[in-house]
């Protein structure tokens, strides 16, 4: 007989969702990692001064890749598999790794915010701008 439960699909008929998800997110990565690269290669081929911005966003990359390692960690635990295919010993560490990742996205979204006004600062210098920004980097993510 079948599941009991209705919708919910007996053990083993769930689609595995977990080559796609590490395939997108390579991806993403690999695209943050060749923008970054490609923006501290433009500092040094114009002789420009990293700044602030440069920083954050690196250290923002850095989160992103630590985050990348934790989805990867996460799919040997049952991410990415319906709850039915998960084994039970399995779900408890499947939320360590999640609750790490959204813990390192909280921190990582507003870093790169503040590394775009920071970048915007760099470039816009009027005194009504540099107000503006204030004003934007306080919303709070909203």
């Amino acid at each position: 007989m079948s599941s009991s439960i209705p919708g919910v699909p007996p053990p083993g008929t769930g689609d595995d969702k977990r080559p796609t998800m590490i395939i997108i997110q390579s991806i993403v990565v690999c695209l943050a990692i060749l923008c970054v690269i490609g923006r501290f290669i433009s500092r040094r081929l114009n002789r420009l001064a990293l700044g602030a911005d440069d920083w954050t966003i690196l250290l923002a990359l850095v989160q992103l890749m630590i985050m990348h390692a934790l989805v990867i960690a996460a799919t040997h635990y049952g991410i990415g598999l319906h709850m039915s295919d998960v084994p039970p010993s399995h779900v408890v560490e499947a939320f360590k790794f999640l609750y790490a990742f959204n813990l390192l996205y909280t921190i990582m979204m507003p870093m790169i915010k503040i590394s775009l006004l920071l970048l915007y600062k760099r470039i816009f210098v009027q005194r009504a701008f540099v107000i503006i920004l204030w004003v934007v980097g306080t919303q709070g993510g909203r």
